[in-house]
């Protein structure tokens, strides 16, 4: 297999994989073109797809560690004493991203476990127009 048809067959597998992580990418079969990599017919015309970088195996893993934040913070809070559910969107900074993937998943879990549970004693919880930040300094 020549260096353009194992590109494509990495671009396809990757546009597959994508399709199963997300509802985003229609289910159409999708056509080999060039720019955009691929087609697929859908209901209103035609979507183009260009792969324009290939994630490598460390952005996978950093992906992976970026991702335990939440739910070990979650189970982190919810031992607490007198801990009520709240609805916590956690998107962390490329500083906060590089923490998770140096091994400091605990630490930011831990983190925002504590400043949730502080924040619980406050009368308001954050709105779509009041939002709240926290930093590890």
């Amino acid at each position: 297999m020549n260096a353009a048809l194992a590109q494509k067959e990495k671009e396809r597998r990757y546009l597959l994989a994508a399709r199963e992580c997300t509802s985003l990418i229609p289910s159409a079969e999708p056509c080999e073109h060039e720019r955009p990599d691929f087609l697929l017919a859908v209901a209103n015309g035609t979507l183009g797809i260009e792969l324009t970088e290939l994630c490598t195996e460390r952005d996978r893993q950093r992906a992976g560690a970026v991702a335990m934040v939440g739910p070990r913070a979650r189970k982190d809070f919810e031992k607490r004493p007198g801990a009520v559910p709240v609805r916590v969107t956690v998107v962390l900074s490329h500083d906060g991203e590089e923490v998770a993937s140096n091994g400091g998943v605990n630490a930011l879990s831990r983190a925002l476990a504590e400043f949730l549970a502080a924040f619980r004693w406050f009368s308001e919880w954050p709105t779509p127009t009041k939002r709240i930040a926290f930093s590890l300094a």
